[in-house]
């Protein structure tokens, strides 16, 4: 994501000029290393775009705090002693559906990767944060877009060809599950598709409603694993 895109997404009705404290967009943070937890809190303190509304060193934590409810981003680390970033994951995804989950990886593991997916992570941050990086991250995953390493999903889910549990979508919604695969936004898929941005919505509902999944990640790595 270059300025150009940074500039698109201030213009949106859901991001605003930020100059207002309460009008930046309400992200949590947690990650078990205090040293990780505290460079990710200077990262989105820094930020025009961000507020803190909690940190927390562990999932139990973020759970039981009232504050995560004000959350419409999470920072999770992948790696947690205890409840594991991606047990966090599935449980706060089942609390609250909508909210935009980016797990924190030190490497790349295809395993936990996929796992993750399936328990409706919205995308991948790579540690150490950087600020610049973090920002296209979270405004790109709000947008609908994956964050992620290229390659990363192909080795997640292991599958070079479609899985035959794809014939249950349609021509259009096989087309936006490649779009999903490549980490394009629904505004990105609709363009490449030439069709309107409602239109992928409608094609999304209905992937999601097909594989039982809660995000367009999951149903992708269900789809192609064949796990319907």
């Amino acid at each position: 994501m270059n300025a150009s895109m940074l500039a698109n997404f201030e213009s949106r009705s859901f991001i605003g000029p930020m100059e207002d404290e309460g009008e930046r967009i309400p992200v949590a943070l947690v990650d078990d290393d205090s040293d990780d937890r505290l460079v990710g809190q200077r990262v989105v303190l820094r930020s025009r775009y961000f507020r803190l509304v909690g940190s927390y060193e562990n999932g139990e934590d973020a759970l039981k705090s009232p504050a995560i409810e004000q959350a419409k981003v999470v920072l999770m680390d992948i790696r947690m002693s205890g409840l594991s970033g991606i047990d966090s994951t599935r449980l706060l995804k089942k609390l609250l559906p909508a909210l935009t989950i980016l797990m924190l990886t030190v490497v790349d593991e295809p395993a936990m990767v996929k796992d993750a997916l399936l328990a409706g992570a919205d995308g991948f941050l790579t540690k150490p944060l950087s600020e610049t990086e973090c920002v296209e991250a979270i405004l790109y995953a709000l947008a609908g877009g994956m964050p992620l390493a290229k390659g990363m999903m192909r080795r997640a889910i292991g599958f070079s060809h479609p899985s035959p549990a794809r014939r249950a979508l349609s021509e259009r919604q096989n087309a936006v599950l490649d779009g999903i695969k490549k980490g394009r936004s629904n505004k990105e898929i609709a363009a490449e598709m030439h069709v309107s941005v409602e239109g992928v919505k409608k094609s999304v509902h209905a992937i999601l409603a097909k594989t039982s999944a809660s995000s367009r990640n999951e149903a992708v790595v269900r789809l192609d694993a064949g796990m319907l």
